[in-house]
């Protein structure tokens, strides 16, 4: 059980202070947006915004980075 002074802490949205339809929608769009590039960025070497028709050029042949496996060292 948490502690009462923890408790008061918590968030009360307030729904007078809601976000609007076309802010909850504005809000959605950024951050599919968002998703997107970190993708692009993440598996493409070139034309990230697609301003050309995606080629397998485009495409890293090997992801470089942090991953949850590692080759095993025998």
């Amino acid at each position: 059980m948490l502690p009462e002074s923890l408790l008061e802490l918590r968030v009360r949205p307030d729904p007078a202070n809601a976000l609007t339809p076309q802010e909850r929608e504005a809000l959605s769009l950024f951050q599919r947006v968002g998703n997107y590039m970190a993708a692009a960025m993440i598996y493409l070497r070139e034309n990230a915004l697609l301003e050309q028709e995606l080629k397998v050029e485009d495409i890293k042949p090997r992801l470089l980075g942090s991953f949850p496996f590692r080759r095993s060292h025998h």
